[in-house]
Parts: structure tokens; C-alpha cells; sequence
């Protein structure tokens, strides 16, 4: 049930910016805010089943960041700080890939190491160098999110932040997996 729910609130929080968007102009942006921040509170309940112990803190922090941001917004009548928290996913995410390049195994490692247990060091070094290439993303990501945050319109505030950014994510994931598909896999079996 947990479990469920879990994945249920994910794709709702995935949504998030169109979420606001469409709060700030068919609500009073508070009840969206205050939904949102339920929305939160009970993921932060659901997080138990999650794989590993760094995805958990992840969705922990998260979680307290939505909170204090969608509760903060609801109390204090600040529809702007609503916007903030796709700034905060990236920063999130840049601290966590980021951390894992000065204490190994990267993110990217771990990843590789639940299809692959038995790495090479040449796949090693190359997981290392995806995890720089993704905290590159996310300063770029986090940087787009900001300036659409403070200084852009809320459509493109929730164009960016609800699809653009997927589809560039998605865009540099595919790109990664090709580059590994025909170059990377090939040599490591060599």
C-alpha cells in the first residue's frame, strides 16, 4: 500500500510546477500550496521502501524542502515561493551527484553496480565522468530554474520546470545510454 502511494505522490510531485500553475489561476494559489504540502507530508510517511539509503535521504530532504516551501507559501500569502522548489530539486541533486565524486562509489556507480555487479576499473572511471557530466545538468538545470523562478513569467516558469527540463534530462539520458551502447559496453568487453 505504501509502495503504491509512493509512486502515486511521485508522479503528482513530478508534476508539480503544472500543479501551481494551474493553482495560482483557477485557486486561491494557498489551497494549492496546502495540498501540495500534504502531498509532502505524506510521501515523507511513504519513503521507508525506497532502495537505498542515499535515495532515501534524497526523498527525506525533498520532502522537508516541499514542505517548508509549500506550507511557508500557504501561511505567508507568497505565491512566488512556490516557484522556488524545482531550484531546490536541482541543488538537491548537483549536492548528492556531486558528493559522490569525493566518497565513492558515484551515484552513477551504484546504478551500473545493480545491472552489473562486477565493474571493470575503465567502467569505474567512466561512471565517474557520467556523474560529472550529470552535476553539470543540474547546475545548468538549477540555473534555468532560478531565473524562471525570480525573473520569468509563471507560463514559462511552468513550461520549463514541467516539461522542457524532463525532456532535456531525458535528451541527455539518451544520449549518455547510446554513447554507452556503442562505445563504452563494446570496449569494456574487449
Amino acid at each position: 500500500m505504501k509502495k503504491k502511494l509512493g509512486l502515486l505522490l511521485g508522479v503528482v510531485l513530478f508534476i508539480y510546477p503544472l500543479w501551481v500553475y494551474w493553482g495560482i489561476n483557477h485557486l486561491d494559489f494557498r489551497w494549492a500550496a496546502f495540498v501540495l504540502c500534504i502531498f509532502f507530508i505524506v510521501r515523507l510517511w511513504c519513503i521507508r521502501n525506497v532502495l537505498t539509503k542515499a535515495m532515501k535521504t534524497q526523498l527525506w530532504l525533498a520532502s522537508m524542502i516541499g514542505i517548508a516551501i509549500t506550507g511557508g507559501s500557504a501561511v505567508s500569502a507568497n505565491e512566488e515561493l512556490l516557484r522556488f522548489y524545482p531550484v531546490f530539486v536541482s541543488i538537491g541533486f548537483l549536492c548528492w551527484f556531486a558528493f559522490s565524486l569525493w566518497f565513492p562509489p558515484t551515484v552513477i556507480e551504484v546504478f551500473a553496480r545493480l545491472k552489473k555487479p562486477d565493474l571493470s576499473e575503465y567502467a569505474v572511471h567512466y561512471t565517474r565522468l557520467v556523474t560529472i557530466w550529470w552535476c553539470m545538468f543540474f547546475i545548468i538545470n538549477g540555473t534555468i530554474a532560478t531565473w524562471s523562478a525570480a525573473e520569468g513569467s509563471l507560463t514559462f516558469w511552468a513550461i520549463y520546470n514541467g516539461s522542457i527540463s524532463y525532456v532535456f534530462m531525458g535528451i541527455w539520458f539518451a544520449i549518455e545510454w547510446v554513447f554507452r551502447k556503442c562505445v563504452i559496453e563494446p570496449r569494456d568487453n574487449e
